[in-house]
């Protein structure tokens, strides 16, 4: 074998090493980016390269090269697919076809044999796997070339021979060596960009995950700076891209100083793995709660990855979840109302902490029991019967109420509000239930049915008020002249024993139709009073000779008054009235012999007696009290004995007013009065008369006006004309000068044209045109010096409503006797 030959084939194979090169620079981008136009320029980059084999060839004679060639355009085949081969493959023709030469036709056949075995290869390979191994390479190379030796006979005859001679052994033995070591080269180089490939898929899949997570990304060094960002985190903090890259994490640490954040990456250093919660600032200003897991990375100087998630919404679920329990606190645990969960026979399955107060069991203890056991015996067979029955036919929410009894003997009224469980098949489970207690609104009804009940009692005692208060005026009126003119009579009348008799009966039937009509206003609270601040004992005290002359021998009074009772405000002839009726009733109640107790003593009503009687208003009082050992009132009686008209006694022998007008009197000095009796024991009646803390008034020295004549002038206005003749006619019998006038106006003109002074005004206090204050107004503009003395029929509260009734103003209310009339003259004319 000729040696330049073997050199020549050797230096031709060594060119083949550029493949390498060429396959490390553009392969790259062909594996990245697998289109067509890629393989085609591929392929003429590796038909350059078979040129540049061709134009330096082992010449073997005239038109006769060698070349590697085939291990090139082979391998090609083997390596880098069709497209890519069929170029240089047609390349490889066109430049062979254009040396010429008698060799031109076996190598373009070998060029044809060597890239179709490459593909035919590469698409049935023999040897299966992962990888080509040295041996299918060397068996590649070899088969490839002994199809090149078979392409020898295609050459001339007269070079054929010596071509095989020649070559055979190089192209047998070296070419499949090249073939084998090329194609090693080339799957360690496939093998590696293979990894590199999947690195860079890694890398950019990694980078398309940090992009895509719903989580931020960082990157930053050990100094704190951001070296990257996703778009996650761009729209979690508001910022760009660009803008964060220049930033340092103090920028966007809400919760964290500087100091504390580089302490904080010195401990991660150490640590290498920490989770905390902090707040970023947005690029709004506002804050942004995060959770940050930070990962310390070994990499040059170092570098930290953080994973920030927005946890806005998690807190904002946090806050609600506590705000629910909360409400369920409130609602449940902090409530009032007991809340229960029972089954299908009533056993307790949950109860909130009020079970405590109604049951008097904890609530963990009650769990099991039975709910019926807490049910007052009285109410538990009804709410057993309205439980089964309920089992059946249980729709939405009904309610029930009844009585719970707790284990420390307490009492509740309560009202339920149930509502029905079902299970998965629609059957009823048990039920919840919410039971209110009811005690207070229960006393509260109670209370104001009592409250109605003294709103009716008020409403008779308006009623009898306004009937009372309607024929006071025109009756006191007729009861006025009826008196007057009964004392002028009896007076005169001086010698006949019989006409003095009967002139007496009229005047005692004419005080009593007083009397009668001053119950009607004392009942009714409109009698007119002028209260004193006094001491009880001393108006007992002065009453007790007179009520032993009324009583009689036979019943005892008792007096039993503590020493040093505080004193009332109260007017003292309504006492003596209260007084009265009460010893009289008493009287009544007793047949034959007896004891009337008579009692007064200090005390104090508080709460616990307003829950008896809710009208009471706590405080200090004087109770006086009257007890008898008579035949006492029953359970029914004992209701009505306040009511008016009403009486226990024979037709003819009581009003029914005596007890009702002593009611009234009471209310009108403020005062409270309670009766208790038993049939056959006794009756005592309880007043309390509210302290007043005043000073006990000093009392008026008592002044006999047994003489009652004067000679002072006296102007009396009165409309009713027949009580104007009688008045004056009264008057003038006991030596006064009484100018008459029955309109204001009459008496207005009569002081203009009186000559001399006048002394006292008498004038009824409701008039037409002008009342009695009005004209009293009027007249002491031209008798500045004059006295006042009013009279009126009227009630105190008609008088009030007219706004005549000033405090400290002389009223006498009619009828009026003579006597009383002119000593009240004679005291006003004497003050």
């Amino acid at each position: 074998m000729d040696p330049t030959l073997i050199h020549d084939i050797i230096y031709n194979a060594a060119l083949l090493l550029s493949l390498g090169i060429i396959y490390d620079t553009f392969s790259r981008r062909k594996e990245l980016s697998k289109s067509h136009l890629n393989d085609l320029i591929f392929g003429l980059l590796i038909s350059l390269v078979a040129l540049f084999l061709m134009t330096t060839p082992a010449v073997w004679s005239q038109g006769v090269i060698f070349d590697t060639r085939t291990i090139l355009i082979s391998l090609t085949g083997l390596f880098f697919g069709p497209l890519t081969t069929l170029v240089t493959i047609l390349g490889a023709i066109l430049y062979r076809s254009y040396l010429g030469g008698s060799g031109t036709l076996m190598g373009v056949a070998t060029i044809l044999s060597s890239g179709f075995i490459g593909m035919a290869w590469r698409h049935y390979r023999i040897y299966k796997g992962d990888k080509l191994s040295v041996y299918e390479l060397y068996f590649f190379g070899l088969v490839v070339h002994c199809f090149m030796l078979l392409c020898f006979f295609l050459l001339p005859d007269d070079i054929r021979k010596e071509s095989l001679k020649a070559l055979g052994a190089p192209v047998i033995v070296i070419y499949p060596l090249v073939s084998m070591l090329l194609g090693c080269l080339l799957c360690n180089r496939k093998k590696r960009l293979r990894y590199e490939v999947s690195l860079l898929t890694s890398a950019r899949d990694l980078k398309a995950i940090l992009q895509t997570t719903m989580d931020g990304f960082w990157r930053v060094n050990l100094n704190g700076n951001l070296l990257d960002v996703n778009d996650s985190y761009c729209r979690l903090s508001g910022y760009t891209r660009q803008e964060l890259l220049s930033m340092n994490i103090a920028d966007v640490e809400a919760c964290q100083t500087k100091e504390e954040i580089a302490a904080g990456i010195l401990e991660l250093k150490n640590c290498e793995h920490i989770r905390f919660e902090s707040k970023h600032k947005h690029k709004n200003c506002t804050l942004v709660n995060v959770e940050i897991s930070a990962q310390y990375l070994k990499i040059g100087d170092g570098q930290i990855v953080c994973f920030i998630r927005d946890i806005t919404e998690t807190k904002k679920a946090e806050q609600e979840l506590r705000n629910s329990q909360k409400l369920y606190c409130d609602l449940v645990e902090r409530t009032p109302d007991l809340i229960i969960r029972v089954d299908r026979n009533g056993t307790l399955l949950f109860v909130n902490h009020s079970a405590k107060k109604f049951y008097g069991v904890p609530e963990d203890e009650c769990i099991g029991i039975s709910s019926f056991d807490f049910i007052h015996p009285e109410d538990r067979q009804k709410a057993i019967t309205e439980f089964s029955e309920s089992l059946n036919d249980a729709e939405g929410t009904f309610t029930y109420g009844n009585r719970l009894l707790s284990k420390d003997g307490k009492i509740y009224h309560v009202a339920w509000s149930i509502r029905a469980e079902h299970d998965d098949n629609g059957k009823i489970c048990g039920f919840a239930a919410t039971a209110r207690d009811m005690t207070r609104a229960m006393q509260a009804e109670q209370e104001r049915r009592q409250m109605e009940e003294q709103l009716h009692q008020a409403q008779k005692l308006e009623s009898i008020g306004q009937l009372a208060g309607g024929i006071a005026h025109d009756f006191n009126n007729m009861l006025s002249v009826i008196i007057g003119s009964t004392e002028l009579a009896h007076s005169k009348c001086k010698g006949s024993a019989a006409i003095a008799d009967n002139l007496t009966d009229i005047y005692n039937a004419a005080r009593r139709s007083a009397d009668l009509t001053r119950q009607l206003l004392a009942f009714a609270r409109k009698q007119n009073i002028s209260p004193q601040t006094i001491n009880l004992n001393e108006l007992v005290e002065g009453m007790l000779k007179m009520l032993k002359r009324l009583i009689g021998e036979n019943i005892d009074i008792v007096w039993e008054g503590e020493t040093g009772t505080w004193s009332v405000n109260i007017d003292p002839s309504q006492f003596d009235n209260i007084m009265t009726n009460l010893c009289l009733n008493a009287r009544d109640a007793i047949s034959g012999f007896g004891t009337i107790t008579i009692r007064t003593q200090n005390t104090h009503l508080d709460e616990n007696d307003k829950a008896l009687h809710p009208e009471i208003i706590p405080g200090d009082y004087v109770l006086f009290s009257i007890e008898d050992d008579g035949c006492g009132i029953d359970d029914q009686s004992l209701l009505n004995i306040f009511d008016p008209f009403f009486t226990t006694k024979g037709i003819g022998q009581g009003t029914g007013l005596g007890l009702a007008s002593v009611m009234g009197a009471v209310k009108q000095n403020h005062g409270y009065i309670y009766a208790q009796s038993e049939v056959d024991r006794g009756t005592i009646f309880k007043i309390y008369f509210p302290r007043d803390i005043r000073e006990t008034q000093n009392k008026k020295k008592i002044v006999n006006y047994s003489n009652h004549e004067g000679s002072e002038t006296i102007l009396l206005v009165e409309d009713d004309k027949m009580l104007l003749q009688l008045t004056a006619t009264i008057l003038k019998g006991y030596g006064y000068r009484v100018l008459e006038a029955h309109t204001p106006e009459i008496a207005l003109s009569v002081c203009r044209e009186q000559p001399g002074s006048i002394n006292l005004l008498i004038t009824d206090m409701i008039m037409p045109v002008m009342n009695g204050k009005e004209l009293s107004e009027k007249i002491q503009s031209f008798f500045p010096e004059i006295k006042v003395l009013f009279i009126s029929g009227y009630s105190s509260d008609i008088i009030s409503d007219h706004g005549v009734l000033q405090k400290g103003s002389l009223l006498l209310q009619k009828p009026v006797s003579s006597e009383i009339l002119t000593t009240k003259v004679r005291e006003i004319l004497d003050a």
